[in-house]
């Protein structure tokens, strides 16, 4: 089948100066004369599958966008600005078809020769000119890489010469490791001979351990039979000093000794306790003394025999009666060690409360499955007064019907209820009963209060309980600023006679026997003794002062009442034989002031006498 032709002319323009002689020889079909443009007529043939038309068409396409595959190659430098053209109507040059069976030779004939030669010409000529460019371009790369060769040459050869210096310095760490090797070789032998000494002395020493561990044993026994000798040589010395206290001098000497108040207490290693105590002076004679070492710890009053209080005045609330107020007459009856206590103050758990309510201004002061009472005082007014406000509190579920309370007290400290209570508690509800005390002259009695109700089931139930109103409440605390003007006052005659002192054991609640400082909390009385730490010289000893009464918020003194300077001094045991042991002397310039004072230290800190059931019928429950 005979494929179809289109006849075309491609006209090439800005064609290169050493070119333009071919192009002018080329010519163009009806434009011979041209010199800057070459002409190429063509023939597009077809096919059976594609037409010549669309094949013009695609050529045309090609070469109208720059990135089409024609303008690559060495043809591209002609297709950059190449157009396509019809063949012109004027033109001698008519398509050429490819005959079937005859010969074409000489078709075109000699013009078509000369334009053929010139076009291989020109594309020789452009070859030429690329392939000295490529010359050229490969000139520039061998002196490049010549440059870079003699660079490398240099660089092996600065490398060489650092091989060389490095093998030399390797010779010489070579060297160097061997002599180190040489050293390691006798270190480690030495090391060895070390090792084998050290076992020695290991063993050598282990045997001095042992020796030193034996000597050990032997010193700690030998002070631990010191300490026996030594203990039992202070209990000999001790006893041959109160022995020599009981029977030295005459009535006469011992009331000389009285008069100079030679008194040396708060001179260092001077104590009840130690060997060089002087014994209390006092009015009584060598007869009426102790004849015995245990009757040394009974307090002594000095002559001075506490005066019973005859007048009671009972607050009565609701109307009921007082009852006269019974005194316990300590005389001489001893407790738990031969010490004598002021007061039986309840069962144990009523004395921890009381006697934290010694130091405090409020807190519980009875407790049981159906009644609480606490207390809340204020003495801030000074001038021998205070407030004291008492609360009841039902803790069962009925009702506490018929309830009375009854103040017991003497006419030093009066009692005086500001207000009424209710004659019933309810369930669950607490009430209030406010007093005024008032303290009339010195006194080392403590108040008492009585209550009586009914139970819910009807029962009837009295309890009876001591107040913590006591002397010292009233009193404020006295800053003495040395030890001078301490000991000038302690050894007055005055102060002196009247000296109320005790020794008894001291309480292991709070601490007190084995804390010096909650010792010395407790005997503050709640801040109205001041503790003077510099006093005394024995570190073991404890001196307090404080005055009574206190005076008014605003400095003023109290007229009514004797103005009594309190001194205090607490002495602790040390020791196997006196550990857990304090002996307290009071002296004041009002002697029943001293004698309350010291029944108030030891309400504090000494162990009390209490009674699980007590027998006393103001003190039933």
């Amino acid at each position: 089948m005979a494929a179809s032709s289109v006849p075309g002319v491609v006209s090439v323009s800005g064609i290169p100066d050493g070119n333009a002689s071919n192009a002018a020889a080329g010519g163009a079909p009806g434009n011979e004369g041209a010199g800057d443009c070459i002409y190429i007529d063509f023939d597009i043939l077809g096919d059976d599958q594609t037409d010549s038309k669309e094949l013009l068409e695609a050529l045309k396409e090609q070469l109208t966008r720059p990135d089409a595959p024609i303008h690559n190659g060495m043809f591209g430098i002609f297709a950059d600005k190449a157009q396509l053209e019809d063949l012109p109507a004027g033109s001698s040059k008519t398509p050429v078809v490819e005959p079937q069976g005859g010969d074409n030779e000489n078709v075109g004939g000699e013009s078509s020769s000369a334009e053929q030669l010139a076009v291989e010409r020109h594309l020789a000529a452009i070859e030429l000119s690329d392939a000295k460019a490529e010359i050229e371009e490969l000139k520039k790369q061998l002196s490049d890489s010549v440059s870079a060769h003699q660079s490398s040459l240099s660089q092996l050869s600065d490398a060489r010469n650092q091989l060389d210096e490095t093998m030399s310095q390797v010779a010489k760490l070579e060297g160097q490791v061997n002599s180190l090797k040489s050293q390691n070789k006798g270190l480690t032998t030495d090391l060895s001979n070390a090792k084998d000494m050290w076992m020695k002395e290991s063993t050598r020493a282990s045997k001095l351990q042992d020796e030193l561990n034996t000597r050990d044993d032997q010193i700690a026994e030998d002070s631990r039979r010191l300490a026996e000798m030594a203990a039992t040589n202070e209990a000999l010395r001790r006893e041959n000093a109160q022995l020599k206290k009981l029977f030295e001098g005459s009535e006469q000497e011992v009331a000389a000794r009285a008069k100079a108040a030679d008194n040396n207490f708060g001179r260092m290693n001077e104590s009840y306790f130690g060997d060089a105590r002087v014994p209390p002076t006092s009015s009584r004679t060598p007869a009426a003394m102790a004849s015995s070492l245990e009757d040394m710890v009974a307090p002594q009053t000095d002559g001075f025999i506490r005066p019973l209080t005859t007048a009671t005045t009972a607050s009565a609330p609701l109307g009921t009666t007082g009852s006269p107020m019974k005194t316990t007459n300590l005389g001489s009856a001893g407790v738990s060690g031969g010490a004598l206590l002021p007061h039986n103050v309840g069962t144990p758990a009523t004395v921890e409360r009381f006697r934290a309510l010694i130091g405090a201004q409020e807190g519980v002061l009875y407790e049981d499955e159906i009644l609480q009472i606490g207390v809340q005082s204020s003495y801030t007014c000074g001038m021998g007064e205070g407030q004291v406000s008492i609360y009841f509190g039902n803790k069962s579920s009925g009702a506490l019907d018929g309830f009375t309370v009854e103040l017991i007290s003497g006419d030093d400290i009066t009692l005086t209820p500001t207000e009424a209570v209710p004659t019933a508690i309810r369930a669950k509800q607490q009430i209030r009963l406010t007093v005024k005390a008032v303290c009339t002259k010195p006194t080392q009695q403590i108040p008492m209060m009585s209550m009586r109700f009914l139970l819910f089931d009807n029962t009837p139930r009295t309890l009876s309980l001591r107040l913590p109103i006591l002397l010292s409440k009233f009193m404020a605390p006295v800053d003495i600023p040395n030890a001078g003007d301490f000991f000038s006052m302690w050894r007055h005659h005055i102060y002196h006679l009247s000296e109320q002192s005790a020794v008894v054991s001291i309480t292991t609640s709070y601490d007190c026997r084995d804390s010096l400082l909650a010792l010395a909390r407790s005997a503050t009385l709640g801040g109205v003794l001041k503790l003077h730490s510099q006093l005394d010289a024995n570190p073991n000893n404890l001196v307090l002062c404080g005055k009574f009464p206190a005076d008014s918020p605003e400095g003023i003194q109290c007229f009514t009442l004797p103005n009594a300077t309190v001194l205090v001094r607490i002495e602790v045991g040390t020791g196997p034989q006196h550990a857990g042991k304090a002996r307290v002397a009071v002296r004041s310039s009002e002697p029943l002031v001293a004698l309350a004072v010291r029944d108030d230290l030891l309400l504090a800190f000494a162990e009390l006498p209490v009674d699980e059931e007590p027998h006393d019928p103001n003190f039933a429950a």
